[in-house]
C-alpha cells in the first residue's frame, strides 16, 4: 500500500488534468491513508519484527525547576534487539519529525532504515499469532460525485495490543 502511495504523488506531481484545489484534496486524502496504512502496519508488527525486538522511549526536552524531566514535542529513540545474537541497535526519531503528522512516515520508515530492519516491515512480517483482519474500499469523489479512485485495500491487526 505504501508504494500505491508513492505511485499516487507521482502521479500528482506530473498531472495538469485536476485543479489546484482537487490536487490538494487528492493530497491530503493520500497523507491520510499514508497515515492509516502507518498505524496499521505498527499496530502489526510492534514490538516483534522477525527476531527483532522494538522497544521505544520519549526523550526528554528539558528538565522543570524541580529537576524533573519535561516533554515538549520530545523526539523517540527506538531500540531494536536480536533475540537470537542479543545484537542491539538504535535509532533517534527527532521530535519535529515525530510530533508533525506529515513528517511522521518518513520518520518511522527512517528509523527502521536505520535499525536494517525496514525490509522486514515493508515485506509485512509480523511475529503476532492473534490478528484480526479487515478489508475496505477507498473512494474519492469530486464535489459532482465522480468517483476518482477505488482502492481495495486489506490488513491484520493484532489483538488488544498498542503501540504508544
Amino acid at each position: 500500500m505504501l508504494k500505491e502511495v508513492d505511485v499516487w504523488r507521482v502521479f500528482l506531481d506530473r498531472q495538469s488534468l485536476l485543479t489546484l484545489d482537487d490536487k490538494s484534496n487528492v493530497d491530503r486524502l493520500v497523507s491520510g491513508v499514508e497515515l492509516l496504512v502507518w498505524n496499521a502496519l505498527l499496530e502489526a508488527n510492534l514490538p516483534q519484527i522477525g527476531p527483532w525486538t522494538v522497544s521505544w522511549v520519549l526523550l526528554p526536552t528539558g528538565v522543570d525547576e524541580d529537576g524533573r524531566p519535561e516533554y515538549l514535542r520530545p523526539g523517540l529513540k527506538l531500540t531494536a534487539a536480536n533475540r537470537d545474537s542479543k545484537e542491539r541497535r538504535e535509532a533517534i526519531m527527532p521530535g519535529e519529525d515525530y510530533g508533525t503528522p506529515l513528517k511522521w512516515p518518513s520518520a518511522w520508515k527512517r528509523a527502521f532504515e536505520e535499525l536494517g530492519i525496514w525490509d522486514l516491515i515493508d515485506k509485512g512480517w509480523s511475529f503476532s499469532p492473534y490478528s484480526t483482519c479487515y478489508s475496505f474500499c477507498l473512494t474519492w469523489r469530486d464535489d459532482s460525485g465522480r468517483v476518482f479512485s477505488c482502492y481495495p485495500w486489506s490488513s491484520c491487526l493484532p489483538f488488544g495490543r498498542g503501540w504508544a
